[in-house]
């Protein structure tokens, strides 16, 4: 049985997004395996509504959290991630 398009678009999408994040994490001084075992993501059983949160650690003592759309857990992990990287691009984190 095959996957559909949305399940590999997203798991593209994260793969991407995590190499980007690997890549600005280890620029900033940022512990990149360290920062990647606080983070975590789920969406709701309902509608689209999907989080994304990287607990506080050593890293980021405020932790960071994203709420938004997203039709899978994969594309919430992506989305949360790809919000993170614009936090720290604004110089927020």
């Amino acid at each position: 049985m095959g996957q559909n398009l949305n399940t590999i678009f997203c798991r593209n999408l994260l793969v991407e997004t995590m190499k980007r994040a690997k890549q600005v994490c280890i620029e900033k001084g940022i512990d990149w395996k360290e920062l990647k075992k606080h983070a975590w993501g789920y969406k709701y059983s309902w509608g689209d509504d999907a989080e994304f949160h990287i607990n506080k650690n050593p890293n980021l003592p405020k932790g960071f959290y994203w709420h938004g759309n997203a039709s899978s857990v994969t594309e919430a992990k992506a989305e949360g991630w790809e919000a993170f990287l614009e936090e720290i691009e604004q110089g927020r984190i």
